[in-house]
């Protein structure tokens, strides 16, 4: 029969990923057969407790594609399924970029959000830009690659910017690992 685990996590459950759909080309039907013998072996890998998980979007390079969830989570008996946070959002903090180091996930208070193009974000507490405000242009140094200019911010949490440095290369870093030139 196979190998069975007292807990059994199956993450990716959006269709087009699983099933996964090779190309531009719908799949045949002998191939989401195919498919859905993979996804019955993963499901009855689980002795006590199956958790499948599915986005509602992904990221592919800069691109937030929509997603929906597989045929195959559809297919399954509604009385054997319980579902679970849906439409949540993810967990974020207003301490700083450092806040919330050591708390639990569901113990973190909500961060002041960074919409794309904007050219800042609020400097916070236990970080070295502390009641500043970090912009374009803006000089900071790194301990290993030395000077260097932001030229974009990242709204992501935690905070990152990419830096040109003396060298002409381009580093993305986390903000707290920088300091004010």
């Amino acid at each position: 029969k196979g190998l069975e685990f007292p807990v059994v996590f199956v993450a990716g459950l959006e269709e087009d990923t699983f099933p996964f759909k090779r190309g531009q080309e719908p799949l045949d039907e002998e191939q989401i057969e195919e498919e859905r013998r993979l996804a019955y072996v993963a499901l009855t890998r689980a002795e006590e407790r199956l958790m499948l998980t599915w986005a509602q979007t992904r990221r592919l390079f800069r691109d937030k594609l929509p997603k929906t969830e597989s045929r195959f989570l559809l297919e399954l008996p509604p009385e054997d399924v319980r579902r679970l946070g849906q439409r949540r959002p993810a967990p974020t903090t207003s301490q700083g970029w450092r806040g919330y180091r050591g708390q639990r996930q569901w113990e973190r208070p909500k961060a002041p959000k960074v919409a794309s193009g904007d050219s800042y974000v609020d400097r916070t507490e236990g970080s070295d830009f502390e009641g500043e405000t970090i912009e374009l242009g803006m000089r900071v140094a790194h301990r290993k690659f030395g000077v260097g200019k932001i030229v974009d911010i990242k709204p992501t949490t935690p905070p990152r910017v990419d830096v040109r440095f003396a060298d002409g290369g381009v580093k993305t870093i986390q903000v707290s690992y920088l300091q004010p030139a």
